[in-house]
C-alpha cells in the first residue's frame, strides 16, 4: 500500500503499533520480574512510592524514585538531541531505538538477585527517549509506553464521530484503537512469555525493536 507522504517517517502507524507493543511488553516485564516497578508508567510509581514509604519499604521506594529520575533525564536528553540534531540531515531518532535495544539485551543478562537499580532506571531512561522521539501517529499525538491518553483519544474519536457523523473523527478513533490494542497485547504476550523464559523474555522486546529500527531506516532511505 502506498504511504501518505504528508505523514512524517516517525508517525507511521506500523512504527507506532510496534512501539506501543514494546511499551506494554516492557512495563509488564519490569512489574512482574523486577520488583513491581513500572519502567514507563510513572503515575503508578508515584502510588507505589507512597505505599512503600508508609509501610517502611525505603529501599523499594528509592529504586522507584531513581526510576522516575531516569525517566525525566531520558526526556531531557531527547529534547536536547531534537534541538541540536533536527536542523541537520541526520535521522536522530535511530539513536533512542539503538540504545533501547542495547539496554534490553543487557537487562536480559542481569539475574533477579541483582539490585533493580541496575535494571529499571536504565529501562526508564530509554523508554522516556522512545516516547519523546516518537510522539505522533498519522499526525496525531499519542503515547507509546502507557495507554490512558490513547484510550481517551480513542473514545473521543468514536464518540464525536458518531454524534457528528464525522468520518475524520471515526478514523481518528480507529487509529487510536490500534495502539490501545497493541499495548494490551504487548503486556499480555509479555506476561505469558515470562512464565517460560522469565528474565530473558525482554530479549523479545529487543528483537521487535530491531525490526522497527530496520523498518524505520528503510522508510527513511526510500522517502
Amino acid at each position: 500500500m502506498e504511504k501518505n507522504t504528508t505523514i512524517k517517517n516517525y508517525e507511521l502507524q506500523e512504527i507506532a503499533i510496534g512501539l506501543t507493543f514494546v511499551g506494554g511488553f516492557i512495563d509488564a516485564y519490569t512489574f512482574i520480574q523486577r520488583g513491581g516497578v513500572m519502567a514507563a508508567g510513572q503515575t503508578g510509581n508515584v502510588i507505589f512510592i507512597m505505599s512503600d514509604l508508609v509501610d517502611g519499604r525505603f529501599s523499594s521506594a528509592f529504586i522507584k524514585i531513581m526510576t522516575m529520575v531516569a525517566f525525566m533525564l531520558g526526556i531531557a536528553v531527547t529534547n536536547v538531541m531534537n534541538y541540536k540534531l533536527q536542523p541537520t540531515k541526520f535521522h536522530w531518532r535511530v539513536i533512542p531505538l539503538v540504545l533501547e535495544i542495547v539496554v534490553c539485551l543487557i537487562v536480559g543478562l542481569i539475574p533477579t538477585v541483582a539490585s533493580n537499580l541496575l535494571v529499571t532506571p536504565p529501562l526508564a531512561f530509554v523508554m522516556a527517549m522512545q516516547i519523546s522521539a516518537f510522539t505522533h501517529i498519522d499526525g496525531h499525538t499519542y503515547n507509546s509506553t502507557f495507554t490512558t491518553g490513547n484510550i481517551r483519544n480513542m473514545v473521543n474519536g468514536f464518540t464525536r464521530g458518531i454524534i457528528a457523523n464525522s468520518v475524520d473523527d471515526m478514523h481518528k478513533g480507529t487509529t487510536y484503537s490500534k495502539v490501545v490494542v497493541s499495548f494490551v497485547v504487548g503486556a499480555l504476550v509479555s506476561a505469558l512469555i515470562q512464565k517460560v523464559v522469565t528474565v530473558r523474555s525482554i530479549w523479545i522486546a529487543a528483537g521487535i525493536l530491531t525490526v522497527i529500527l530496520a523498518y524505520y531506516w528503510l522508510v527513511v532511505k526510500k522517502r
